[in-house]
């Protein structure tokens, strides 16, 4: 897909409208770009940094320094294995080899396909149930190696 400049990003223009004059809109900018588009690339970058009289590096900067925010297209199914020190005492290690396997990818690549990528985050907040990891904001603990497997062919077409 080609990349859309900052004359054919309707939203990006009306998003950057909401937060104009703002202080400190620059997060909330990219939050809501992010959203809507998936990522936010140099172009996008550009555009918001035209708008909050910046740098594009320091917007890019930005976007790039939060785990949050994408600044490369991501998959359909966004994979965040917990990195927490309870998850990694329970051996997330095994899970996220197991996760690699499985896809074909590794930690911050998209699958060829276009259906999964994989990120590491510190901590997804079910220490209790840990490993554990979240796809699509779902979280699923006290995985094991089978246990992933079985819930990645859930998410792959035609599974039912």
């Amino acid at each position: 897909m080609a990349e859309r400049t900052g004359d054919t990003l309707p939203e990006l223009a009306d998003i950057i409208a909401q937060h104009q004059g703002q202080k400190g809109a620059l997060i909330p900018i990219l939050l809501e770009v992010e959203e809507t588009y998936g990522y936010i690339s140099p172009q996008m970058a550009e555009v918001i940094s035209q708008a909050m009289r910046t740098s594009a590096a320091h917007v890019y900067a930005v976007a790039s320094f939060y785990t949050r925010l994408r600044t490369q297209p991501r998959g359909v199914n966004l994979i965040r294995l917990c990195s927490g020190i309870a998850c990694e005492v329970e051996g997330v290690t095994e899970i996220q080899r197991a996760i690699e396997e499985e896809l074909g990818i590794s930690v911050g690549e998209t699958t060829p396909d276009g259906l999964f990528t994989l990120e590491r985050v510190p901590c997804i907040g079910v220490c209790g149930q840990s490993p554990a990891m979240e796809i699509n904001d779902v979280p699923y603990g006290n995985l094991t190696p089978d246990e992933v497997r079985r819930i990645l062919a859930a998410y792959r077409p035609g599974a039912t």
